[in-house]
């Protein structure tokens, strides 16, 4: 389980009796990255040598991955200008967020003599990914003035997502 907050908050402002300028940028940046490997297995017996497995009743091998990505990621800009004669403001916020899940399950017997008198045999491999991710950008620009007045505004948000994943259930 990995979690991870990233929020990125500027305000901006500037005031004048003759010409104001404010500038604000704001970046939020996130990267989650889990890898593992779960394995399950019987290798390498022989009941001619004495060394397999036997059982009286159900054989059961079993690997279980479980992964969970839980990204919160929140860029926001404000900038604010007022002034006299002239008012400039420029504002801007990006949001950006990666997420990857790679696993690799395996459950299985390998070049291994099991045997049980009763039951089953079972195998089974099982692999899971769930990425939840919150991506987000806002800006805002304000501008006041007497005579000229500017403002500029921008924000964007990105997230990416992956799951890849080997699961591998056999004799």
């Amino acid at each position: 389980f990995q979690a991870d907050g990233v929020y990125a908050r500027v305000v901006s402002v500037a005031g004048s009796g003759s010409i104001a300028g404010a500038v604000s940028f704001a970046v939020a940046r996130v990267v989650n990255t889990v890898n593992g490997r779960a394995e399950a297995a019987i290798r390498g017996t022989s009941l001619a040598d004495g060394q397999g497995v036997t059982a009286g009743g159900n054989v059961v091998i079993r690997a279980v991955n479980a992964n969970v990505i839980e990204a919160t990621n929140i860029a926001a800009a404000v900038s604010v200008a007022a002034g006299g004669s002239m008012a400039l403001s420029a504002s801007a916020a990006i949001a950006v967020a990666e997420n990857r899940v790679g696993t690799s399950v395996f459950a299985g017997i390998v070049a291994a003599d099991v045997s049980n008198s009763r039951g089953v045999i079972d195998i089974d491999a099982r692999s899971t990914g769930t990425i939840t991710a919150l991506t987000d950008a806002a800006a805002a620009s304000i501008s006041v003035a007497g005579t000229r007045a500017f403002g500029l505004t921008g924000a964007g948000a990105r997230a990416t997502n992956s799951c890849t994943a080997t699961t591998t259930a056999g004799v």
